[in-house]
This record gives C-alpha cells, structure tokens and sequence, in this order.
C-alpha cells in the first residue's frame, strides 16, 4: 500500500497532529487565514508547499493547520494595497533572461478610514539580477527602474538582498507609479526577487525625511552600497552615477552614533595629495550646517528649503541629498589645510562645531558624514581608507553616497550602533 494512503487511513482517527501531518504531505484542504502582517486572505499551508507554490509565509494558523501562506503579484500585476510582495514570473525559482521587461503599477490606497498616503517603502528581501557592466559600471544589462513619480530615485541591479528604498509620492500627488525590471537576453545569470511594497501614511514614524533614500531607525545595523557582495573579497560593484543620501535616526535615550567599516573600497585609486584648491571644491558653508544642527523637528523643512549641501566637485555648487543641485556663493566656502595626519587610524567625532573643512577626498566616488568633527574637519573617504570609527554627535545623521568617477571599487559595508547617554555623557 502507497506509504501516503497509509497516512491517510491513520489520520480518519482521533489524531491530535492530523492537520500537521497532512500539511507536511500537501494533503489538507484549503484552510483560509489572513496573512498577519499583510491582512490579505491566504492559506494554511506547511512551509514547504507554500515555497513550492511560490507563495510567502505571513503568520501561523491556529489548532496546527501550517502557515498562512500570501499569494505574491508577479510581472505585469498591480499592487492597491499595503503590505504587498511583488516577485518574478517563477519565484521562488529563478527566471531566465529573454530581453523581458517586468512592470508592476503601485497605486495608492485611498478609500474612508485610510490615512493619506505620502511614502512608499520597498523592502527587497531577496534581489538578485545581472551585476554592472565591466566597461562602465552602469545596470547596462539588467536593470531596476521606478518611473512616474517627482523623484531622482538611482537605478539598480546585481545582488541587493535586505536593501530597501523609500519613494515619496506626497510631492506632486503621485496616484500611481511603476516599477521596472530589465532583464538582458544572458542566459547565464539566475535572476530572482521578492519585493515587499509598503504605503506608509501621514505621520507614519517609519516615514524617511525628505531627501533620504534610505531610513535606518534600529539601534545597530548596517549600510551597504547597492550592488555589495558579501561573498567578493575582489570586485567592483559599486554602481556607477549614483548620488543619494542615507539617514539614521536617533532613538530616545541615545545621543550618538558610531559608525565602523566592516569593507571599503569605493575606487581602485587611492587619494590625491590635498591643497587648498582641493579643499575650496569639496567644503560646505559653514552658516548652512548650523543650521542644520539645530533640533529634528526642523529636519523635514531643512530639507524642503534645500538648506541640506553636502561635498560636490564644483566650488560653486552644492548639492542636497536628494541630488537636487542649489547655487552657493563662493564666500561662503571655508578653506584651509587643516587635516588629520592618519585617517585611516584616527577616530573622527562629529560635533556642532562652526567651522567645517572636509579632508582630503578629491575623488568622485565618496562617502561623507553630515555632522561636524571637532577637529574642524568633515569625514570624507574615498579609495580603500576608511577611520577606524567615526562617532556622530549631532542630528541630522546623514551618510552621503557619491559615485560619480570612472573607476569603481566593491563598494562599502558598515556597521553603525547607537550608543545610550546620560546628562550630557557618552557611554
């Protein structure tokens, strides 16, 4: 007798794990559930089946009927709700490239009850395309795009694993946008992704400040550049022409931040030696980031203003962290030759000093740190040097992206931790 049909002449009797077993086997009727998480309808199912059907686990179901299992929106689908997942064609299998492009249309939820809509957070739990082209560094072959909303949002590929990005929607009135995945003719490259969409409603805490990418709120994690392989001791996957701002935010009972580098390597060209020509392209006004010093609850309007600059490469021209570029004059450039004798050794702290300097970084692949050191000097690094920490002491937390050279490293991968404080200590 087939080992199955033995099961199930077992399981006609009182049987407390009956609905377990039959899980296990795919056997069981459909039981309904809804997704704890996601508040969509699914079914309880074991782990297993529900890999196997391409669906994703969002809570338990009661009296040991499996998991609830959440149907995911594939290519060419549309998300109206909140806590989505969007996947390729054969998840959890991957797709072959065949010069397809996927779409899939986010609209906002609207309708009585529901909070106004002003950011859409993508979670890519699991984001592996085509890496960058060997020639240029740019997603030439397989590619991420978002399109139709007010925003400069970079475009993506290669290994992007618990990543995310935030998209605001709020500017412009955004009703719907679509996102876009490109997938060259090779044939040798596993494509795979599973994208949560998020729809994040007014005053929602979990909400980016404008002009941030990225949002960190945990108390320790970490920041990687796009496109990071952990597995690569040697490669260059830093994603060419992306320019964009991450952004941490302070947690109650936590006054600073320490950042490590667990790998760097932005270029594969080390520092030019400084001067002070070198200094006059990459400092920022010194009255702008006072103002940026000054308590959170200006951090959204610092941004809307354009107050927030960050290093660019013209002397005339600065930066926000959207991308967006605003004109300063050159008076308001500090310069000097002030440095610090090892970078790579020294531990950079941020303070609210009145004078800032950044160091000697000339290079157009870069990672900056918003607030002020007390040796005057913002922390800038560029090539494979790094500090052995950097303290931040000051709101706003914001780490800079800019990769706007012509020969890219791996990238970066670090570690950040707030630490708690007491009266005015640091611990």
């Amino acid at each position: 007798m087939h080992p199955k049909l033995v099961l199930l002449l077992v399981v006609t009797f009182n049987c407390v794990h009956c609905n377990f077993i039959l899980n296990k086997l795919g056997l069981a009727p459909a039981i309904p559930c809804i997704g704890t998480l996601s508040q969509k309808p699914g079914s309880c199912l074991a782990a297993e089946v529900c890999a196997q059907r391409g669906q994703v686990i969002d809570g338990e179901c009661l009296a040991n009927a499996g998991l609830c299992c959440i149907p995911v929106v594939r290519c060419n689908g549309v998300i109206d709700g909140n806590n989505t997942y969007f996947a390729n064609f054969d998840f959890p299998n991957a797709t072959e490239g065949n010069q397809t492009i996927c779409t899939l249309t986010v609209k906002k939820m609207s309708g009585l009850g529901i909070p106004n809509v002003v950011s859409i957070k993508l979670e890519f739990e699991v984001f592996d395309i085509a890496s960058v082209s060997s020639d240029s560094h740019k997603c030439d072959e397989d590619s991420f795009t978002v399109e139709g909303v007010n925003a400069r949002l970079p475009t993506l590929c290669g290994q992007n694993k618990n990543q995310h990005i935030y998209i605001p929607i709020d500017i412009g009135n955004v009703e719907s946008f679509k996102i876009k995945i490109k997938l060259s003719d090779s044939t040798t490259i596993a494509r795979k992704w599973l994208i949560r969409v998020l729809q994040l409603g007014e005053g929602n805490p979990s909400i980016a400040p404008r002009g941030c990418l990225q949002y960190h709120s945990s108390l320790e994690g970490s920041i990687k550049s796009f496109n990071f392989d952990d597995s690569n001791n040697v490669g260059n996957g830093n994603i060419a022409g992306l320019n964009y701002a991450v952004c941490l935010r302070q947690q109650i009972g936590y006054c600073q931040i320490k950042v490590k580098a667990l790998s760097f390597a932005m270029s594969s060209v080390s520092r030019k030696k400084r001067t002070p020509q070198s200094d006059s392209q990459i400092s920022i006004p010194a009255d702008v980031y006072e103002r940026l010093m000054k308590a959170s609850a200006e951090f959204n309007h610092l941004y809307a203003a354009g107050l927030i600059s960050m290093p660019t490469l013209s002397p005339a021209t600065m930066t926000s962290a959207t991308g967006e570029q605003t004109s300063w004059q050159l008076s308001e450039v500090t310069t000097s030759e002030t440095m610090t004798s090892n970078e790579n050794e020294a531990d950079s702290k941020t303070s609210s000093g009145s004078e800032m300097i950044a160091n000697r970084c000339t290079q157009k692949d870069r990672i900056s740190f918003s607030s002020i050191v007390e040796h005057k000097i913002i922390p800038v690094f560029c090539g494979e040097r790094f500090a052995k920490r950097v303290t931040m002491k000051s709101e706003p937390y914001i780490v800079r992206v800019e990769n706007t050279g012509k020969k890219h490293g791996k990238g970066f991968a670090l570690q950040y931790t707030q630490t708690i404080c007491k009266n005015g200590l640091y611990f």
